[in-house]
């Protein structure tokens, strides 16, 4: 029932015309990307430029050349050197490397509740997040809390003891949430992470994206090459024994 209410509240502050308005740019906005995917699906349907039958000949779909940017030699008969191999497999491991740990660390920033923030321990390594009144472990399934009842009712070692953290860890939670002269740091801290946390995420999505669409050309560009240089040398075999 609440959220029954709540939601007829808010569309209740609409008049007509606001509506119109409302679904003529969502019209808009739908028209323009079926538009774009339209143009892209055509565009990857149009045939490899000079080297289409060749490619279907090996039995390799064309799409992905244009989508991928694969790029194979093809005036002579394509190959890779191992040096080659080894440097495009290096290439390819440091790539989606790096793009695992963009995406754990853009997890690692989803998982900070609102009006929360993210620190560290410097002098253990211990990484926590807080808010004014709490602290907790920096997961998503938190295994301890500490509120600022804890601190000011039990000893720090006690609490280090019952929640399995370090001593030094549960004096900076409490000097931070038990005394007003870090509140002002705190909440910088805190407004920090609200206020750019959709863009790191949309940041980190993109060059995660990025680095794995790199990682996709470059294998692709691997199988492609020694696809074609199978099949070429193929029709050259097949060639000549036909002329002989």
């Amino acid at each position: 029932m609440i959220e029954s209410h709540t939601a007829s509240g808010i569309f209740g502050n609409l008049n007509t015309k606001d509506v119109i308005i409302i679904l003529s740019g969502l019209t808009a906005i739908l028209a323009t990307l079926a538009k774009s995917l339209s143009a892209l699906i055509n565009m990857l349907k149009l045939p490899v430029k000079n080297h289409h039958e060749t490619y279907l000949k090996a039995g390799l779909r064309t799409w992905p050349v244009k989508f991928f940017s694969v790029t194979v030699d093809l005036k002579t008969v394509p190959s890779l050197k191992r040096f080659e191999l080894f440097f495009l497999c290096f290439f390819i491991i440091i790539f989606m490397s790096s793009a695992t740990a963009l995406t754990f660390l853009n997890w690692k920033i989803s998982i900070i509740p609102k009006n929360w923030t993210a620190l560290t321990l410097k002098s253990t390594k211990e990484d926590f997040i807080i808010t004014y009144d709490k602290a907790a472990e920096y997961t998503l399934h938190p295994s301890w809390t500490i509120s600022t009842k804890e601190c000011n009712s039990a000893s720090s070692d006690i609490i280090s003891k019952d929640k399995k953290i370090s001593n030094g860890l549960v004096n900076t939670i409490c000097d931070i949430i038990g005394s007003s002269s870090y509140e002002q740091e705190l909440k910088k801290s805190i407004l920090k992470i609200n206020k750019w946390r959709s863009s790191f995420n949309l940041l980190l999505t993109l060059a995660t994206l990025v680095l794995i669409w790199l990682s996709i050309s470059i294998a692709l560009n691997i199988k492609y090459t020694k696809t074609l240089r199978k099949s070429i040398l193929e029709e050259q075999r097949k060639a000549k024994e036909y002329l002989t």
